[in-house]
């Protein structure tokens, strides 16, 4: 008697005697679709269309019982599950591939009122590229400490940016800008192996020396020339916002640091000028503010990135 093997579910069964296959065909446990072969055979062959196989050829649609049965409920949910698992996959790295990466080096001027993440909440509500972002911004921290400390060159070269901010201790751009324009040039040069561009985060003058913001202002602005980098003009802003409204309350009390309006006003500079759009008409409450309040200061914002850029 012919000894046969049969293919179920991609796999090979058999060999199996003649009479056991005609058994299992006749009885529908195997479909006469199922390919089977025995030497001899020149290939594997539906069963059907094996002439010389004995068993019954029903061409009528099979019986309720001879259907497959339903796939399990326990697998249908393991793969839509697996299904979910992928298409967030796909959806985190379309997020990932679209992201503005910006490293942030600096101190509290950018840690306070986490400035970043409200420039990364702006961008969202303005339905721009997402902005992820790292910081290294130890208080009170220069850039010579920052260059000295090895950690922001680390980070530098830790990944590929779309910027590189670079915040300079509040006071070394009045006390002593021939370190800051030292120490900065050596940062941006680590900054410039990456193929990154520089951003200088222009920061505003204490209060209790107010009057020296347009030496602050100048600080910035000459080390942008001198390094072909962007200058954010954050102190310019400030200093726009106090020249219409001194009473606007963006020092804390410790007359230095930003409130949450002064971080506020610092995250839609930065966010008219990484993406060339006005922050007008986005949510105050993102800085805890009204719509009104945050709305004056969206206006101010964008003038001064529109006029710094007009005046280059």
């Amino acid at each position: 008697m012919r000894q046969w093997y049969y293919a179920l579910n991609t796999q090979q069964e058999g060999p199996i005697p003649e009479d056991r296959l005609v058994a299992l065909l006749n009885s529908g446990q195997l479909s006469q679709d199922t390919r089977v072969w025995t030497p001899g055979l020149e290939k594997w062959t539906p069963a059907m269309e094996v002439q010389d196989l004995p068993f019954s050829r029903d061409t009528s649609p099979p019986h309720a019982s001879a259907k497959e049965p339903p796939v399990p409920l326990k697998r249908v949910r393991v793969i839509a599950l697996a299904f979910v698992f992928v298409s967030l996959a796909v959806v985190l790295a379309v997020d990932e591939w679209r992201a503005m990466h910006v490293l942030f080096i600096g101190n509290s001027y950018t840690y306070v009122n986490n400035l970043p993440q409200m420039i990364a909440d702006l961008a969202r509500a303005g339905h721009q590229r997402p902005l992820k972002f790292d910081m290294e911004t130890p208080g009170g921290y220069t850039l010579e400490q920052h260059w000295t400390g090895g950690k922001a060159a680390t980070k530098i070269a830790a990944r590929h940016w779309d910027f590189v901010v670079l915040q300079e201790q509040s006071m070394r751009p009045l006390d002593n800008p021939k370190l800051m324009f030292d120490y900065a040039a050596r940062l941006d040069s680590e900054i410039k192996k990456q193929g990154v561009r520089t951003l200088l985060y222009q920061t505003w003058a204490r209060q209790a020396v107010i009057g020296r913001q347009e030496e602050l202002n100048k600080a910035y602005l000459d080390l942008g020339r001198v390094l072909n980098a962007c200058v954010v003009p954050v102190g310019m802003a400030w200093e726009g916002a106090l020249g219409d409204d001194p009473q606007l309350a963006l020092y804390s009390a410790d007359k230095s640091h930003p409130t949450m309006a002064g971080t506020y006003l610092a995250a839609c500079v930065f966010y008219a000028t990484i993406y060339d759009k006005s922050p007008e008409g986005l949510p105050g409450k993102i800085g805890g503010l009204g719509n009104d309040e945050a709305k004056r200061l969206q206006v101010i914002a964008w003038k001064t990135v529109h006029q710094l850029a007009g005046a280059k």
